[in-house]
């Protein structure tokens, strides 16, 4: 999920140069957008958490996973705390045992 202040600056840029459309505000129908992606984006991340805790993956799989997930999530070299709580809740539901809890 995108930090509120990278949002702001990106709907800000975009009615700034914005040829075409000038003259529009377009500020709310972006914030509609932005809501329903946030919360159909959780509804995703929900299901796949859940159908994970249930999947017949080997250990290196599982692992492969956790991996692939943290490198998406320092893509942006910003960690957010929604961000860890997933990658925890991934854990878990991949039953990975924590050496460090």
């Amino acid at each position: 999920i995108v930090p509120k202040h990278r949002i702001n600056d990106m709907k800000k840029k975009f009615n700034e140069n914005e040829y075409y459309l000038s003259g529009y505000d377009l500020e709310d129908k972006i914030v509609q957008f932005e809501k329903k992606f946030i919360a159909r984006g959780y509804i995703v991340i929900k299901t796949i958490l859940n159908e994970l805790a249930y999947a017949d993956i080997s250990d290196s799989q599982k692992l492969i996973l956790l991996n692939l997930a943290i490198q998406i999530i320092r893509s942006d070299h910003v960690i957010t705390l929604d961000e860890i709580n997933f990658i925890n809740q991934l854990t878990s539901n991949l039953k990975i045992i924590s050496y460090f809890n």
